[in-house]
């Protein structure tokens, strides 16, 4: 196996080499969990408003 300077570097490695990149790695993040908080709040609001607490079960 030929090495032709290449190599995989891992995760943390490329958050502390690219500070730009882990700005948009953690926001993302931030981001993916709201948008998930936020579905939750609305199947929940939707049990409460329609009165049919196996709503939130089928949706």
């Amino acid at each position: 196996m030929e090495d032709d300077g290449s190599r995989q570097i891992g995760y943390i490695e490329l958050l502390r080499t690219y500070p730009t990149f882990a700005k948009y790695f953690f926001a993302n993040i931030l981001s993916t969990t709201g948008t998930w908080f936020t579905t939750i709040a609305l199947f929940v609001l939707a049990a409460e408003v329609s009165g049919l607490p196996e709503l939130a079960v089928g949706l």
